[in-house]
């Protein structure tokens, strides 16, 4: 009997030892902010496997997650043999139980319009006109480590945990003193012209205020649900190219959460503006009221903690829209800002770019004041006719 046990040990010893080698624990260790993007390393029990990359607004919360291997998807990225790239194949690891959050994959890239909430692991190589990962490739890296070979038979039964660190993310720390937000509204409404025009005045917004050195702008788009209002996101930036790619890419969907979009803005630059920033603004456009219900009781919460900036706010065809038009003018009152009304969206490059001379307004106003660690709706209304030539 006493074998029986030392043999039922040593089986059990064996399985378990087993058991936890058939496990991966992935590792993302965020370091550094850059041009928008979170950028760090991905491991495997330990290994380390090569950089990862992430949209700085749109990234997963931290924490630990579990680990969904997928076989298609909508866009070449799923891998199989030989690094193939394809919509089918026998490995694409998606990040599972986000709140209010799906789709979040690991893929291919290393720039903030590749991602909106995925982990990104670099470029692809080509050969041939083929897209495939090269050895090196992380993504290729975990297939292997997964499956055991490169060529499997067979899919094992392993448990995959993903835990995403920020115990070494360093804070921000440049030189930029104003801080520029553009907030646009992709509803189904701005869909057609209204996109084409908004996005052609976004972008010659950009430009204009990245001719300033000391200016980092950053893009949110919103729509859809007012659990997750930011579709499509570039954070702070002097990178003109990548924002650039990120307003190209503005697609119009669902509905207007407005609310929403305006609370986790108002976070944003609150948390992630240069420390050296004096001036602060968010431009924000809209077609429509919000969907969410609660703009009042958002609009005093953000001031109730301080982290509510002066916004611009600009109405695009709200002439028949009493609603809205109250609405955008209260978050410029509010945040004592000014409502732009855009009749048409011929005049949106106008409109934005009154808003940003008043932007200029406030950088002669904290030029003169010095810095202030406060939020600059903080400070007492300008009157814009007495300051202009």
């Amino acid at each position: 009997m006493k074998y029986l046990y030392i043999i039922f040990f040593i089986l059990y010893a064996a399985i378990t030892v087993t058991l936890k080698a058939q496990n991966i624990n992935i590792k993302i260790e965020r370091l550094t902010i850059r041009d928008g993007l979170i950028v760090g390393k991905i491991y495997a029990n330990g290994e380390y496997l090569g950089p990862a990359y992430e949209n700085e607004v749109l990234r997963i919360e931290k924490g630990t997650y579990k680990g969904i291997i997928r076989y298609y998807s909508g866009r070449n990225f799923v891998s199989s043999n030989l690094g193939k790239l394809a919509t089918e194949g026998d490995f694409l690891l998606e990040v599972g139980n986000v709140d209010n959050r799906r789709d979040l994959l690991f893929h291919t890239g290393n720039k903030p319009y590749h991602a909106r909430g995925c982990v990104l692991l670099g470029i692809p190589s080509t050969s041939n006109n083929k897209v495939y990962l090269p050895p090196e490739n992380p993504i290729r890296q975990l297939r292997k480590i997964f499956y055991g070979t490169e060529d499997p038979l067979s899919s094992p039964n392993k448990e995959i945990t993903i835990t995403l660190d920020e115990t070494k993310l360093k804070t921000k720390n440049d030189n930029v003193n104003t801080s520029l937000l553009i907030l646009i509204d992709v509803s189904g409404s701005m869909s057609g012209d209204k996109l084409t025009q908004a996005k052609k005045a976004a972008q010659e917004a950009v430009e204009i205020a990245l001719k300033n050195k000391n200016t980092e702008v950053a893009i949110l788009a919103f729509e859809g649900k007012c659990s997750n209002p930011i579709h499509t996101a570039n954070g702070f930036s002097t990178n003109l190219k990548n924002l650039t790619e990120t307003i190209k890419r503005l697609t119009a969907n669902g509905g207007t959460p407005l609310a929403s979009a305006l609370s986790r803005a108002n976070s944003y630059m609150a948390s992630n503006k240069s420390l050296a920033s004096v001036t602060q603004m968010i431009i924000l456009l809209a077609d429509g009221n919000d969907d969410c219900g609660n703009l009042e009781s958002v609009l005093a919460s953000l001031a109730k903690k301080e982290i509510i900036f002066r916004h611009e706010t600009i109405g695009l065809g709200l002439d028949n829209n009493s609603t809205a038009q109250s609405q955008l003018k209260s978050i410029a009152q509010t945040t004592k800002g000014q409502y732009h009304n855009s009749s048409s969206s011929e005049e949106l490059s106008v409109q934005f770019k009154n808003a940003l001379e008043n932007m200029k307004m406030l950088e002669m106003m904290g030029k003169m004041n010095g810095s202030s660690a406060k939020p600059q709706a903080a400070d007492s209304e300008i009157n814009w006719d007495i300051l202009k030539d």
